[in-house]
């Protein structure tokens, strides 16, 4: 699968992968920060942004679509980044492909698996019905039923757009996200451990890595460095964006 993609800057390719329901367009401020010495891909994934649609959707698969990219691109070795579901998404292809990975980041999740969460959230979002919601205030109107944060909502709704008969309509291929919910907590272990550099960075006030998650990381990951962010949640590169650009550069540099 040929994934949607934006290349910013020039110098050696630094990938970075959005979490779920996100898209590259996510990370174009932070992305900003870096063009001056790195190559960045802001990468829309499968079912994300203008990337394809499939019914599937695991991270195998993901992992796929990123080598397919670095075929495409012509790139041999890469710096990785990825939060969330795209920091597993990164944790798989790195996994799969250590020799093809000069560094890697992973923002605010573990290599554990994990429950699905938001199911109120979920629902919401299915039934949202674009024949009766009319406009982008009609749309967050809608979703605050079930979503009381602001920022949330309207991370959510820049995955609307207007199609050529003029209805809001979602970018992401949402059915198949939430039919394929239970793929986004799937644990990513391997018997061999990466020997890579590796950055692991969380937020102080996040419960998605934990002291006692050390541990396995450690095993996996045996170059690794774990940094928590004090005073960000799980969307540390938004809570705390000076702090966090200055851990990824002090790693990447």
């Amino acid at each position: 699968m040929r994934l949607n993609f934006k290349k910013l800057g020039q110098g050696p390719p630094l990938l970075i992968l959005h979490g779920l329901f996100g898209s590259g367009n996510n990370w174009k401020t932070i992305a900003k920060s870096f063009i001056d010495h790195f190559e960045v891909y802001l990468i829309d994934l499968r079912n994300h942004g203008k990337s394809p649609h499939s019914d599937a959707f695991n991270y195998d698969l993901m992992a796929e679509d990123i080598d397919e990219l670095l075929r495409d691109n012509g790139l041999k070795r890469v710096n990785i980044l990825g939060h969330s579901m795209g920091g597993k998404v990164a944790i798989n292809f790195s996994l799969r492909n250590p020799d093809k990975v000069l560094k890697l980041i992973v923002i605010d999740i573990g290599i554990k698996e994990y429950p699905v969460k938001d199911i109120e959230m979920l629902e919401a979002l299915m039934k949202m019905d674009f024949n009766k919601i009319l406009t982008r205030q009609d749309a967050d109107k809608c979703l605050a039923k079930a979503v009381s944060e602001f920022n949330v909502r309207q991370f959510l709704l820049q995955n609307l757009y207007w199609t050529k008969d003029r209805k809001l309509a979602w970018k992401m291929n949402l059915k198949a996200l939430v039919k394929r919910i239970d793929e986004i907590g799937k644990p990513q272990f391997s018997d061999k451990p990466f020997i890579n550099p590796c950055l692991f960075v969380k937020g102080s006030d996040s419960d998605y890595v934990l002291d006692e998650d050390r541990e396995e990381i450690d095993r996996v990951f045996t170059n690794c460095e774990i940094r928590s962010i004090s005073g960000a949640n799980h969307w540390v590169h938004i809570d705390k964006p000076r702090e966090f650009l200055a851990i990824i550069s002090d790693f990447l540099n």
